[in-house]
């Protein structure tokens, strides 16, 4: 019977905000996070390690899996911001750096405080860059 208060208060998730790649991006998309041209030229900056670790980062919220930590900036070796992520899996937890780029980590709090759920992988979000 309070199902629909708990809705309008935040107790219950409210599925169904699916985000496609090309839902991402602000010229397709009002609120969208990224803008195209800018992501794929930070993306081509990337050293490759993390790269690899961005890649992590869109497959673990494409699959969905719970993030169990808070994110606090911190700065590499050399002198990139960057945070922490901690995904939990069934048997062990998936760690990922997830670099300082402000629409990425805009997506990731959004993911993380359950506004959409993500359905693309860092592929889709770079070929929807390109076209």
């Amino acid at each position: 019977m309070t199902k629909g208060y708990n809705k309008l208060h935040g107790s219950v998730k409210v599925t169904g905000n699916v985000m496609k790649a090309v839902d991402a991006f602000k010229s397709n998309n009002g609120s969208g996070v990224f803008e195209k041209e800018e992501l794929s030229t930070y993306l081509r900056g990337l050293r490759k390690a993390d790269y690899d670790h961005t890649e992590l980062l869109f497959e673990c919220m494409r699959s969905r899996l719970r993030m169990t930590n808070s994110l606090h900036l911190r700065y590499d070796r050399g002198g990139n911001p960057y945070y922490w992520g901690v995904f939990a899996r069934a048997n062990g937890n998936e760690e990922v750096k997830i670099v300082g780029h402000s629409g990425i980590l805009e997506l990731v709090k959004l993911y993380r405080d359950g506004e959409v759920q993500i359905d693309f992988t860092l592929e889709d979000l770079i070929d929807e860059a390109l076209s």
